[in-house]
């Protein structure tokens, strides 16, 4: 049971931040100056990278 209490946290969490931060303004202002990949590993999508750092940010890990 505490288990679904977790996920339920978390799928809230994850609902709640799509509502609250503006992904295509954010995603729009930082494309341009992100790596597209070449000459080298491919470069993670933009929007995994962002949502991983606002993440960190926010829960002290970065």
């Amino acid at each position: 049971m505490l288990a679904n209490a977790s996920k339920l946290r978390k799928e809230c969490f994850l609902i709640e931040m799509d509502q609250v931060v503006p992904w295509k303004e954010l995603i729009n202002l930082i494309e341009p100056h992100y790596p597209n990949g070449e000459g080298g590993r491919p470069a993670y999508s933009l929007i995994v990278v962002l949502r991983i750092h606002l993440m960190q940010n926010w829960f002290g890990n970065g």
